[in-house]
């Protein structure tokens, strides 16, 4: 009888939450823009998740639905913190917040200039470009790398919170080595009564 209450105490205190599905969301500024991701853990897009941009006091800003890769995007008219809400509806929930200091610093004279002026990041080097940038005041200036910075490290961010969320191969093999290790332990102890 001992043996038979043994078993379900032993499950008890060696389970651990189930992470299969656990949803993801991943948000990145880039310039005026919120660019973001929604995925389950192991990298497979929720393209039927609700994403939610929520405000100051959680006031509800916009309501998006991603593409088929899980990819999202808005544009924010204010700098100030906002809080992504992604919500598959069957349980599945994850959050993320953008700070307002993440977003370009100036957002109407950022959204003038770029469209102002886009070549100004082209590939080739051309007489036009140099104009534009030369004429380009510090403060538009800045805008403009703030936005070609975040532009390429957002994705890495993204990558490396994709990264982080993989199961290794050295936790399963861990896991399975702890498994073996505890059934010794017990067939060991057994074995001296």
């Amino acid at each position: 009888m001992k043996r038979m209450m043994l078993w379900p105490l032993l499950a008890v205190l060696l389970s651990t939450p189930v992470q299969a599905h656990l949803l993801k969301v991943f948000v990145y500024a880039d310039g005026e823009r919120l660019q973001g991701s929604v995925y389950f853990t192991g990298g497979v897009a929720a393209a039927g998740a609700q994403i939610r941009i929520l405000g100051d006091n959680d006031a509800l800003l916009a309501e998006l639905s991603p593409d088929s890769q899980g990819e999202f995007g808005y544009t924010v008219s204010t700098r100030r913190d906002y809080r992504v809400v992604a919500d598959t509806g069957d349980g599945h929930r994850a959050e993320w917040t953008v700070a307002a200091d993440e977003l370009v610093s100036d957002l109407s004279t950022a959204q003038a200039k770029l469209a102002a002026a886009p070549t100004v990041l082209g590939d080739e080097p051309s007489s036009t470009s140099n104009r534009s940038c030369s004429s380009l005041s510090d403060n538009e200036l800045a805008a403009l790398i703030e936005r070609a910075v975040a532009a390429q490290v957002g994705p890495l961010r993204r990558e490396l919170q994709a990264y982080g969320d993989r199961t290794r191969l050295a936790d399963i093999v861990g896991g399975i080595g702890f498994i073996f290790g505890l059934a010794g332990t017990l067939l060991w102890w057994r074995s001296r009564r």
